[in-house]
């Protein structure tokens, strides 16, 4: 005869330190987002999160729509753009950072990919103020991203 005891993980774990946006119950960012990447369903996800952390999301599959729209925005209209790194169709997610940065070195950045974070990668993000997120991800760390990356460019 054996005893089996179901203990949930997340009780094994000691808490975590949050970057996450630090919000009161209830609140939420309220913060204009600019979300490009090529495949439907991740940006659809990604909107999602966003939305229910209290964003506005404008999403976008070409980088180029998305640089020509910043330039005819206000300044301060958008609060953070997030890029997927690698897209066929348009330029990579690294020119589009590269491009909004030149425009307005202030707003936060998040880069996403499914490929390898480099050190190289890391480092180029880093240069324009930007974070890296490794891509399939949780709910949990796109937010930890979106508290970083408003941190770092505006803490």
């Amino acid at each position: 005869m054996s005893i089996e005891e179901n203990i949930p993980l997340q009780n094994l774990r000691p808490p975590q330190e949050s970057t996450a946006p630090k919000q009161e119950k209830g609140e939420k960012l309220k913060i204009k987002v600019l979300l490009l990447d090529d495949d439907e369903a991740m940006r659809m996800l990604s909107a999602l999160v966003l939305k229910d952390m209290g964003c506005s999301v404008e999403e976008f599959e070409d980088g180029n729509k998305l640089i020509e729209k910043f330039k005819q925005a206000k300044p301060n209209e958008y609060g953070l753009l997030i890029s997927d790194k690698d897209m066929p169709k348009s330029i990579d997610g690294v020119e589009v950072l590269t491009a909004i940065h030149s425009i307005d070195s202030k707003l936060p950045l998040i880069l996403y990919t499914g490929g390898l974070i480099s050190s190289q990668l890391e480092e180029a993000v880093g240069h324009l103020g930007g974070v890296c997120l490794q891509k399939p991800f949780k709910i949990e760390q796109l937010q930890e991203k979106v508290g970083q990356a408003l941190s770092k460019t505006r803490g």
